[in-house]
């Protein structure tokens, strides 16, 4: 089973080899950056507004909220939920503009307060008087974050007080009756949740993945069973419930130690969507498939930990920002929908501590490419026209003809490729009669299928740069391929670069930011065409550059 798993990783990457881009082609909408930690757990929502507006300096796109909250009898609600005596309405009620205007700014739009985690003393199963206080606090922090403007709620089901909460223990019922009861319990405690918001985002730490140790068995219930383990049954019981606009989020916490150098996060990703899936049950297995979204962890200590820690990612290419920029491209890149970050050490506003940007010099640019490639290039390379600092790194941007060439004829760092298996070779070359903006650009005619190919000079591993060209013609697009020492390398996943609509004038424009992979130190641009016999399509203002 593991090799399958391996390549059912192999094939997410080949599936997923696109930039996380805003505003994408497909309509899908860009990743989301949550940041989670200490400086949020202990924190009132009021003191988080006091740093909102540094909050709104940063790349990320919400927080993890902890309900430290003073009830409408003036005693403190407890941040361990299912501790927490029923609450009623009234004690929720005065904290929500408080979050409304919270969830006003921008890098609160994805925020979330925590709800259910692991209790200090274990609840009975059979205990219906506790659980029911369990099901009435859910649902009272549920209308909270529904009407404070949240995003949803969030789960930690670590067992920080060893309670065994979610195991079969001596004095239980039967196994097999337990689970039937965890189950109901499930359907009872979310049921209330999403009576109240019931389109909210469910994000746990850890739902299925929590017992990723079982993905090499080839009898799933039989590993549960010789564990005692019940989370599969109360997970189950909340998707027996899980109404039609609800998401969950699976934050896969075991991925704090994924290396993007040997494709961890696909391999993660692969695990989500194949083995994870046969712990729904049939009935639930639709929901989980279309409801259940993949999110990816980022464990910021481990890039400024000491090297004798266990929690420590060593650099790349001598740098620990380039490590962390390394895995958050990948990780952002194979999520569904969020990349949430967890810390300790330092903190995202400052105050007493340094900032994580601080420490990590160059960490919330790394967040805002990964997230956003198409957007970021476009914000740089505006900043660096505007200061003068834009400096292509390829000659001929204006793709004329050089001097005492042959007419037509490529130069570099131009070249053609054609695929004579689907049809006519046609011809490239230059166009001295047409060009966005002048007299001149690179054309192809009568391709059946091939590019027009711009190698790039030798360029730095880990390093961002900024590439973008014009485009005019039909069937037309544009791609970057990696290159070690002047040869491809395809067993690197390369890039598609967005293009515009055609403007007045039929010119698309395609800009993206891109990251040199480890193994790379060159890329070539693809220019795509694919032609009918006689039918032109051209290419003008090709360029690569520095984006730092």
């Amino acid at each position: 089973m593991r090799h399958v798993c391996f390549l059912l990783a192999a094939f997410a990457a080949s599936l997923l080899a696109v930039p996380a881009e805003g505003g994408s082609a497909d309509g899908s909408p860009r990743k989301r950056h949550v940041a989670f930690g200490w400086e949020f757990e202990v924190a009132t929502p009021s003191n988080v507004l006091k740093v909102v507006d540094a909050l709104d300096r940063t790349p990320v796109d919400g927080v993890g909220l902890c309900p430290r909250l003073i009830d409408r009898r003036g005693r403190p609600i407890k941040s361990k939920m299912m501790d927490q005596p029923a609450l009623e309405w009234e004690d929720l009620e005065p904290w929500v503009p408080v979050l409304r205007e919270l969830a006003s700014h921008r890098s609160m739009r994805e925020s979330m307060m925590r709800s259910i985690c692991a209790p200090t003393n274990r609840l009975d199963w059979t205990d219906d008087a506790a659980w029911r206080r369990v099901s009435t606090t859910m649902r009272q922090l549920a209308r909270l974050a529904r009407e404070g403007g949240l995003r949803g709620l969030w789960v930690d089901d670590e067992d920080y007080h060893r309670q065994r909460q979610y195991y079969w223990r001596a004095g239980d019922p039967p196994y097999d009756r337990l689970c039937e009861i965890a189950r109901a319990r499930g359907r009872e405690v979310f049921s209330s949740m999403f009576a109240e918001y019931p389109d909210m985002t469910l994000f746990f730490f850890r739902f299925f993945s929590r017992v990723h140790a079982y993905h090499n068995y080839e009898d799933l219930a039989s590993a549960r069973r010789a564990k005692g383990d019940l989370w599969p049954a109360f997970l189950n019981g909340l998707l027996d419930v899980l109404p039609p606009k609800a998401k969950i989020v699976d934050g896969y916490e075991y991925g704090y130690r994924f290396d993007s150098q040997k494709r961890e996060y696909y391999f993660g990703y692969a695990l989500q969507k194949s083995r994870y899936a046969g712990h729904a049950e049939p009935s639930n297995r639709a929901k989980y498939v279309t409801q259940v979204s993949s999110a990816s962890a980022i464990y910021l200590d481990r890039y400024v930990n000491p090297e004798t820690s266990r929690w420590y990612a060593a650099p790349l290419n001598g740098s620990r920002t380039a490590r962390f920029a390394a895995d958050v491209a990948q990780a952002t890149h194979v999520s569904d929908d969020y990349v949430w970050f967890w810390g300790e050490r330092h903190g995202w506003t400052g105050g007493k501590r340094k900032t994580w940007e601080e420490v990590l010099p160059g960490m919330s640019d790394a967040m805002r490419l990964a997230r956003d490639s198409r957007g970021f290039a476009a914000e740089r390379l505006a900043l660096l026209k505007r200061t003068g600092r834009y400096a292509p790194l390829n000659a001929n941007v204006e793709c004329r003809q050089a001097a005492g060439s042959a007419d037509g004829c490529l130069s570099k760092p131009y070249s053609g490729w054609s695929d004579t298996a689907v049809g006519d070779a046609g011809r490239f070359g230059f166009d001295s009669a047409v060009g966005e903006n002048d007299g001149s650009s690179l054309v192809a005619e009568g391709v059946a299928g091939g590019c027009l190919v711009m190698t790039s000079k030798p360029v730095v591993p880990g390093k961002a740069y900024i590439v973008g060209f014009s485009a005019k013609g039909d069937l037309v697009g544009g791609s970057v391929e990696w290159q070690r020492d002047g040869k491809w390398d395809f067993s690197i996943p390369g890039l598609s670069v967005p293009l515009s609509a055609p403007d007045a004038n039929g010119w698309r424009h395609g800009i993206t930011a891109i990251r040199i992979p480890e193994n790379a130190n060159g890329f070539g641009l693809q220019l795509q065409v694919r032609q009918a016999p006689g039918e032109r399509s051209w290419f003008d203002n090709v360029f690569y550059c520095d984006a730092e």
